[in-house]
């Protein structure tokens, strides 16, 4: 009697997995490294959940139950599950997709802008969503073409700047746009300065940060990285590394 109880005791969590409900826990990394987001499907049943943080989930499922696992830009993982894998964690790998092409010519297409259509007749000057802000919620008066508008009796009053320059929104709009700028100057040195910064000079991701943030309100760095000048910006960075280091000495 002991001996059919002991064997019952073995298979119920077996004949348990076979009923409806079971859990099933897995793990998903990419570049051994857990993955969020990936999206997990049991094809049988039409369950759905996701991988968290630490690429973790939990799916009801049942013994030969398949499970689909995508990501987008990853290979999609199929796993047909077994009855062992109910007593463990299943452990995935995800991989890049590649998509192999065959070899085309390309040829670059005449780009059509609305100068080249005879629409505009100026380069319309790119600007930041703050920068637009700017130009539509502060400036009351249009100030191009102004002349001609006097002449023609066309002036046209922007009463919602109005009201934002009586109320004193419009420097709160400005100081945003500024901001705005700022960070983008510090982004495009962490993005195209690190290599060189990190080779010639020695300096750590942290301090790139720190001589990032500390230069992005200067003048001739807007005006170094609108022209695109990297070489002259280069020296400029190794100089205000200088000067930063030196402020830091006498504080």
């Amino acid at each position: 009697m002991k001996q059919i109880t002991t064997i019952l005791c073995c298979l119920l969590p077996l004949l348990l997995i076979g009923q409806e409900g079971a859990l099933v826990r897995g793990k998903i990394f990419y570049n051994n490294n857990p993955l969020q987001g990936v999206h997990i499907h049991n094809i049988d049943n039409q369950h759905f959940t996701t991988t968290d943080a630490q690429g973790s989930f939990v799916i009801e499922a049942n013994v030969g139950n398949s499970l689909k696992c995508t990501y987008v830009g990853k290979k999609t993982i199929y796993h047909s599950l077994t009855k062992l894998d109910f007593t463990k964690l299943i452990l995935f790998k995800m991989t890049d997709l590649t998509i192999q092409l065959d070899e085309v010519e390309v040829k670059q297409a005449p780009k059509i802008t609305a100068q080249n259509l005879g629409i505009q007749q100026h380069t319309p000057q790119k600007r930041t969503y703050q920068e637009k802000r700017v130009i539509s919620e502060t400036k009351i008066i249009d100030t191009q073409n102004l002349l001609f508008k006097l002449l023609m009796g066309n002036i046209a009053i922007n009463f919602n700047a109005l009201i934002n320059a009586i109320s004193g929104k419009s420097k709160i709009i400005k100081k945003e746009a500024a901001n705005e700028k700022n960070l983008l100057a510090a982004a495009y040195i962490v993005q195209n300065m690190t290599t060189y910064l990190k080779i010639e000079h020695q300096l750590t991701e942290e301090e790139i940060a720190i001589l990032a943030f500390y230069v992005m309100e200067k003048p001739e760095l807007h005006d170094l990285i609108e022209k695109k000048d990297n070489k002259q910006l280069e020296i400029s960075l190794y100089e205000w590394w200088n000067e930063y280091k030196q402020l830091q000495l006498e504080n």
